[in-house]
């Protein structure tokens, strides 16, 4: 069953825009596991993302998002 909440997750990108490690913060996180996996997935399925721009001279970089999920009408 779909329900509302709200998915923290962390990931790390290397420089080439691989992925290189991500997960669910569980103490932030208000949903269900279902939810929980959704954005795990979502964030799996979105790599390889872009390489960093030339300017952005780091091997890698730490992102903290929140993935809301809302229920319709």
């Amino acid at each position: 069953r779909f329900e509302a909440g709200e998915v923290y997750l962390t990931f790390v990108l290397g420089a080439d825009g691989s992925l290189k490690q991500v997960k669910v913060i569980p103490e932030k996180t208000r949903a269900n596991d279902y939810l929980g996996s959704v954005g795990l997935r979502s964030i799996k399925e979105s790599a390889p993302f872009p390489p960093f721009p030339g300017d952005l001279n780091y091997p890698e970089l730490t992102f903290n998002v929140v993935i809301s999920f809302e229920v319709g009408d």
